[in-house]
């Protein structure tokens, strides 16, 4: 496309100034449109849908255990459900 203009007879580089930007059709201003054309409007973005949880954390004072965690030089130690201890480091 530039170089068709460049080519243009009375094309002077010294009084003609070309400077070609690519732009979206919704970007262009409204007087580029003649009377009875419609400006473009920009496609809206899908979102999605936050799903909140049904159901938020309880504490461990809530939870109706026994026993805290006990703590030992830094480590969780929780009881599972089989019986057995597991670790947690922080």
């Amino acid at each position: 496309l530039k170089e068709l203009c460049l080519g243009w007879a009375n094309y002077n580089p010294e009084l003609n100034s070309l400077n070609i930007v690519h732009t979206r059709n919704y970007d262009l201003p409204a007087d580029v449109f003649g009377p009875g054309e419609v400006k473009p409007v920009k496609p809206k973005k899908k979102t999605t849908k936050k799903i909140e949880p049904v159901s938020k954390k309880r504490s461990f004072e809530a939870s109706g255990l026994e026993d805290p965690p006990i703590l030992q030089n830094g480590i969780k130690r929780r009881q599972s459900e089989n019986g057995t201890q597991s670790i947690k480091s922080n």
